[in-house]
């Protein structure tokens, strides 16, 4: 095979041998190289280069190689080219016989979409006329409400005037009570000082019984040897009496005075012991009858402390019923304030959706034909009357919210206003309803739209005459805002003095546990200054307790004397009894003494008796006091015990109340409740 082209002189120049495998190895390459076309044979026998040197050795030949490389190159560009618009014209066509069938198809939808967006409209105004009417009725149920309303807010003036005249009546009796906490408190720490006092009166008063009993035991005793020592002298004295007889007659007249004189001595120092033993008697009776007055004296002091505790226990239940109180109000206010934020949360969310529909609405509307325009401006005055009569119904609904906690009889007014706010959803169910059908239009209306451009001038035309209606519509768009923005500033209004009065609310009831903080403080405070009186009153005690075993002692010392001197007479009989034996002149004289001797001891034997009587009685009596002692020590005890318990129950209560006061402002007030909480920490104790 032969070359039927020639080669460029520059091309030759560079071109060695080549086989057939090395050309069609190097690709499109190759093929610039040497001018073939896509699709030729590429085999190329080998060449000599001097050979094809020589063939092209004239210049002229060079020159007319060139222009022919070069014609030939232009001419395969240009059926390029021809090839190229070839397959685009045959795209062309189709693509405009395409574009005539879509017109044909979009033209027919267009007829479609214009009867049915007919039909659609009168239905729409249909329903709209429907709408209208229900309106109307539901105007007057509104006009209905809003006198009843008028009624409810001058019977929740009444009760706001009424609930003023009971809030200051609390806040009195809140300040009664916490005098009445003082007093309690103060009245509890005297009891409790008192039952101090009747304990060591008690210790000191076992204390005197014991020495009592033991003085009795020991003048028993001294009596017992007296009267042993007395019986001896009588017999040894019958004995000496006897035997001196004789002697008695003969003695003289002097030594019968001076024995007469000893006795009367002996007699006097004798009736002078009985004395000192009478005063010792009567000094224990005065210490008897003391301790009977003390007793009774605790008792009335006991059946005070017991009605004290009585109307401490009166107090401390009403204050539970006023802190009761004071909770299920701050749990109302609370619902109230909770009803109140869901409430306007629910109101901005509507009002968020009624102006993302306003600017859906106001975007379809500049592509919509008159009729659409004149159904939208319809919808949008349904629209703002719904807004308007909605916004009726909620002030009537608060307002009924309102007087429903303050007065039950109104039920049948918060029914209707719920039956009105059910006509009021399913009038927003319409009108979304219908907002959604025309927006399925508007869309219809829209692809028809820009799908057809031969429309094109058809849907300038109806631009032109929705520009006049597009005035209307920015007026009743910026009256909708204003109406929205009006509501929106009535909401947070509200919320504003909703946030004031629980910020009150909780002022006040921050005051009220300061309050009662500051009277636990004082409280401990005076029962601090209870417990050092109390203190100083046992130092008190305890030296007088001292002085009394400092009488105690000079007691026994006293006795010990007294018994020394018992001796020494009983010696002294002796003595005398043996002078009588000697003495025989001293007979009749000490004869007639013995007699006198004897009727004084029976005198002696008979007080003895009532002496023993008398200590009988008192030990009986001591007996007596010791066990209502301990009585009255067991039922002070008994009586500070429960009065203990009701104090940490009554504690205990007020700490539940202050957690409960501090959760809630927690969970509701936030950023003020912290604020709150800080006063209440650096105010705490």
């Amino acid at each position: 095979m032969s070359f039927n082209f020639l080669l460029p002189t520059w091309q030759l120049a560079n071109l060695y041998i080549f086989t057939p495998r090395q050309l069609r190895g190097s690709g499109r390459k190759t093929e610039s190289i040497l001018g073939l076309r896509h699709g030729e044979d590429r085999e190329v026998y080998v060449f000599h280069l001097g050979r094809v040197r020589d063939l092209f050795a004239d210049d002229r030949v060079r020159t007319l190689s060139h222009q022919v490389s070069t014609l030939q190159d232009r001419v395969w560009e240009l059926e390029h080219k021809n090839t190229q618009l070839l397959g685009d014209k045959g795209k062309l066509e189709k693509q405009l016989e395409e574009t005539k069938a879509a017109a044909q198809a979009i033209k027919s939808q267009k007829e479609d979409v214009e009867r049915s967006l007919k039909g659609e409209n009168d239905k729409l105004q249909s329903e709209v006329l429907t709408a209208e009417e229900k309106y109307s009725q539901s105007e007057v149920e509104v006009e209905k409400l809003k006198k009843e309303l008028c009624t409810l807010v001058e019977t929740n003036e009444a009760a706001m005037k009424a609930f003023d005249a009971e809030k200051e009546e609390m806040m009195l009796e809140a300040e009664e009570l916490r005098r009445r906490v003082e007093e309690l408190q103060s009245n509890k720490d005297l009891m409790q000082g008192e039952i101090e006092k009747l304990q060591s009166d008690v210790l000191t008063a076992n204390k005197k019984h014991s020495l009592s009993e033991a003085e009795v035991e020991r003048l028993n005793m001294e009596l017992s040897a007296l009267m042993e020592a007395k019986e001896a002298d009588v017999k040894a004295f019958d004995a000496h009496n006897a035997e001196n007889m004789k002697e008695l007659e003969e003695l003289k007249t002097e030594e019968k005075e001076t024995a007469v004189k000893s006795f009367g001595a002996e007699k006097a120092k004798f009736m002078k012991e009985s004395e000192n033993l009478k005063r010792k008697i009567e000094g224990i009776q005065v210490i008897k009858e003391a301790a009977e007055e003390a007793w009774r004296d605790k008792d009335a002091e006991v059946n005070r402390l017991r009605a004290e505790l009585v109307s401490i226990r009166i107090s401390m239940s009403q204050l539970q019923a006023s802190y009761d109180g004071l909770d299920a109000k701050h749990s109302r206010l609370n619902d109230e304030k909770d009803s109140v934020q869901k409430a306007l949360e629910a109101e901005k969310v509507e009002a968020c959706k009624l102006k993302s529909k306003i600017e859906e609405l106001e975007n379809s509307n500049a592509e919509r034909n008159g009729e659409t325009e004149k159904l939208k401006a319809a919808l949008e005055e349904k629209k703002s009357e719904i807004d308007a009569m909605s916004k009726d119904i909620e002030q009537l609904h608060r307002a009924i919210a309102e007087a429903r906690e303050k007065n039950k009889e109104y039920v049948d007014q918060y029914w209707r206003a719920q039956r009105l706010e059910k006509e009021k959803t399913r009038l927003s169910n319409e009108k979304r309803d219908l907002e959604r059908r025309l927006a399925e239009k508007t869309r219809a209306v829209q692809a028809s739209s820009s799908q057809v451009s031969a429309l094109g001038h058809k849907v300038r035309e109806l631009e032109r005459q929705n520009t006049g209606l597009s005035g209307d519509l920015a007026k009743q768009r910026e009256e909708t805002k204003k109406a929205g923005l009006l509501f929106m500033d009535a909401a947070d209004r509200y919320e504003q003095v909703a946030r004031k009065q629980m910020r009150a609310r909780a002022a006040e009831l921050e005051d009220a546990r300061k309050a009662s903080l500051l009277l636990m403080d004082a409280a401990d405070t005076y029962q601090d200054a209870a417990k050092k009186q109390t203190r100083e009153k046992e130092e008190e005690l305890e030296d007088t307790r001292r002085a009394v075993v400092v009488l105690m002692s000079a007691a026994d010392v006293y006795q010990q004397e007294a018994k020394k001197q018992i001796k020494e007479k009983v010696e002294e009989l002796k003595i005398l009894g043996a002078q009588k034996a000697e003495i025989d002149a001293r007979a009749a004289a000490l004869e007639s003494e013995l007699n006198a001797a004897l009727s004084k001891n029976q005198e002696l034997e008979v007080d003895r008796d009532k002496v023993k009587v008398e200590n009988n009685d008192l030990r009986a009596e001591v007996e007596r006091l010791m066990m209502e002692l301990g009585a009255l020590a067991e039922a002070g005890e008994a009586a500070a015990k429960p009065f203990d318990d009701e104090k940490t129950e009554i504690m205990k209560e007020l700490e539940d109340l202050e957690m409960k006061v501090e959760e809630i402002q927690a969970g509701k007030m936030k950023g003020e409740n912290d604020k709150l909480q800080s006063e209440v920490r650096s105010n705490k104790p």
